[in-house]
């Protein structure tokens, strides 16, 4: 077995409740040669002090602690101090399977690859349900077979495809790609980390084994919370796509189709909830004047205009309708009686 420092970052930032139940899997992991950066990113509750407790018990536990700077500041910062040959992301929230990290090194070290991609279960913490993604296994040995793998691994991925947490990457590599993590996009953060790495990656190996958990938290993920940036974030992460595709070579009408129509989705769940979220303190004359800016925003209206969305229910026909036409009053109505709806199916 090799003996290779692999570096895992998890950033922390309010996960008292689930800091050591999820660093558990990290510590239990049968590959041992481990550095683990855990950064506290400015928790108001006991986290800090639970990680300077974790870091007394474990001496390959590293603690830094920061003001807060969002997610892709406390990925930036791991990666900068990450000594180990491999690099892995973890979620301490989540869980993953204790052989997660042998099975990746051994994978590295076999095959030469850059790069591991892996399988995941997506469990609902409020009902237990869960789903299995797994993936065709393939050894991929150049760049033009990624390439012509892409939409299947990445676009028509269910769940979507891109994580870090569901890849195991060679820092070297990284390092000559100066691959960084954009300042300020703390949602899909690590989807426009790993664009910058496709146009040059020659060979990765993509596995069908499941090895990862994650755990959806109705209002713990970031896709729950309140952020009064999420419409710029969104924008630049579509843009940062875009530029990607065009770069790489890949920008059909394929690929539009696909952004745009998950671009627009991710517009419809800002104005649903995230306008509309307990958080926002607004009056709603400012809430209302905010969904009236985003509907006018020229993307937007140009991803309305060319019908980039196929509504999977008469729910969404019927906001698709309300966008399209831009009835502000009756949008806010809808969100307000869609937020109630979820909430009487979680008590």
């Amino acid at each position: 077995m090799s003996d290779k420092l692999v570096t895992i970052i998890s950033g922390a930032y309010n996960v008292a409740q689930y800091l050591e139940k999820g660093l558990g899997c990290i510590l239990n992991q049968s590959y041992r040669n481990l550095e683990i950066i855990l950064i506290n990113d400015g928790s108001t509750d006991h986290t800090a002090d639970l990680c300077d407790q974790l870091q007394a018990s474990d001496a390959r536990i590293r603690v830094i602690h920061q003001h807060n700077q969002g997610i892709a500041a406390v990925k930036h910062l791991g990666l900068s101090q990450a000594k180990g040959e491999y690099v892995w992301f973890y979620d301490v929230d989540d869980e993953c399977s204790t052989q997660l990290i042998e099975k990746c090194v051994n994978w590295m070290e076999e095959l030469a690859v850059d790069l591991v991609i892996f399988g995941f279960t997506v469990k609902v913490n409020s009902t237990n349900l869960s789903e299995s993604i797994r993936y065709r296994e393939q050894l991929i040995e150049s760049n033009e077979i990624l390439k012509s793998a892409y939409h299947e691994l990445f676009i028509d991925a269910r769940h979507g495809n891109g994580f870090n947490w569901n890849k195991f990457y060679r820092k070297s590599f990284l390092d000559a790609q100066h691959c960084q993590f954009l300042s300020g996009i703390n949602l899909q953060e690590d989807e426009t980390f790993n664009i910058q790495l496709y146009p040059h990656l020659e060979r990765c190996y993509i596995s069908s084994d499941c090895l990862y958990e994650y755990i959806f938290y109705r209002n713990g993920n970031s896709g729950g919370r309140y952020i009064p940036t999420r419409f710029h974030i969104t924008k630049t992460v579509h843009a940062k796509q875009i530029e990607f595709a065009k770069k790489w070579g890949i920008y059909n009408q394929l690929f539009i189709n696909a952004t745009e129509e998950r671009f627009l989705r991710g517009i419809f769940a800002i104005i649903i909830n995230n306008v509309f979220h307990s958080d926002n303190k607004s009056s709603l004359r400012i809430k209302l004047q905010s969904i009236k800016a985003i509907l006018a925003d020229e993307n937007v209206v140009h991803c309305i205009q060319q019908n980039r969305i196929m509504p999977k229910s008469r729910h969404e026909q019927f906001a698709s309708s309300l966008f399209a036409h831009r009835h502000i009053l009756l949008i806010y109505l809808y969100s307000i009686t869609i937020r109630k709806i979820r909430a009487m199916k979680t008590r």
